[in-house]
């Protein structure tokens, strides 16, 4: 991703378009931590202890993108 983040985003049902973003890896532990406990609790439903006690190893190993569009 480093190497090229520019990539097409192909938008379908109801919408089509071909648009143009970039991504970028997110780094800053803080801001990793807040996101990915959002994405535990509030995506996937895991309980606030679970999520406590695995956020850890997930904001040390999982990959974590944003992507912006032009």
């Amino acid at each position: 991703m480093n190497a090229n983040p520019e990539f097409t985003v192909h938008l379908k049902r109801g919408l089509t378009a071909d648009v143009s973003a970039a991504a970028e890896e997110i780094t800053n532990e803080d801001e990793r931590a807040k996101v990915l406990y959002r994405i535990l609790t509030k995506s996937w439903d895991n309980e606030p202890a679970k999520a406590d006690h695995i956020l850890p190893r997930w904001v040390k190993d999982a990959p974590l993108v944003q992507f912006t569009i032009d």
